[in-house]
C-alpha cells in the first residue's frame, strides 16, 4: 500500500490518503488557505484561469515529486507562496496575471511534496489521483467559499475580517518559513 509520508488519517487508504493528503501539513494547508483568499476575490469570473494554471502546475509536481525531487525546497516554495498570496489578499486584488502564475507554482510546488512513498505501482497511481483530486478540490471550496462570503456579505465589515485572516495566514506562513529555514 502506498502512503504519502505515512498515514495522515487512521484508518484512510489509498485514494482517500491521497485526497486528505494536501491538507495534512501546515505549509501545503496554508498555500491554500492563502491561495483562496487570494482567487476568491475574483470568483467565479477570472478564477478559472489560474485554476486551470494550478492543475497543469499540480500534474507538473507530481511528476517531479514521484522522480524524487525537491521536498524539502518544496515545503519552502509552498511557504512563500502562502506568505506572498494572503500578503496580495489583505491588500487587495491584484495584477489578474500575479494570481495565476502564483497558483500554477503553488500547484506544481504542492504536487512535489504530495507524492506517496515508494510502492506497488497500482497503489501509488491511485494515491496521486487521490492527491491530486483532493489538491483540486480544496483549492475550488476555498475559493468558491471566500467568492461566495465576499458576494453574500459586501459590507465593509466582512471584506476586512477576510483581510485580517489573510494577515493572520501571512503572519504564520512568516514565522513557519523562519522557522523552516533556520532548522
Amino acid at each position: 500500500m502506498a502512503f504519502a509520508h505515512g498515514r495522515p488519517v487512521p484508518g484512510v487508504e489509498g485514494f482517500y490518503t491521497g485526497i486528505v493528503h494536501p491538507l495534512s501539513t501546515p505549509p501545503q494547508l496554508l498555500a491554500l488557505l492563502a491561495l483562496g483568499l487570494l482567487l476568491g476575490q475574483y470568483w467565479p469570473r477570472k478564477f478559472i484561469v489560474a485554476w486551470r494554471a494550478f492543475a497543469l502546475g499540480a500534474i507538473g509536481g507530481l511528476i517531479v515529486g514521484i522522480a524524487g525531487y525537491g521536498h524539502s525546497l518544496g515545503e519552502r516554495a509552498l511557504l512563500v507562496i502562502a506568505l506572498a498570496a494572503s500578503l496580495l489578499a489583505a491588500i487587495g486584488p491584484a495584477s489578474v496575471s500575479v494570481p495565476g502564475t502564483m497558483a500554477g507554482a503553488a500547484g506544481f510546488f504542492l504536487g512535489m511534496v504530495s507524492t506517496p512513498d515508494a510502492g506497488p505501482l497500482g497503489a501509488m497511481t491511485v494515491t496521486v489521483i487521490g492527491t491530486y483530486v483532493g489538491a483540486n478540490l480544496a483549492l475550488f471550496y476555498a475559493s468558491g467559499g471566500i467568492g461566495w462570503l465576499r458576494d453574500r456579505f459586501n459590507k465593509p465589515w466582512a471584506l476586512i475580517g477576510l483581510q485580517v485572516i489573510a494577515a493572520w495566514i501571512a503572519a504564520i506562513s512568516c514565522l513557519m518559513l523562519a522557522l523552516n529555514v533556520v532548522s
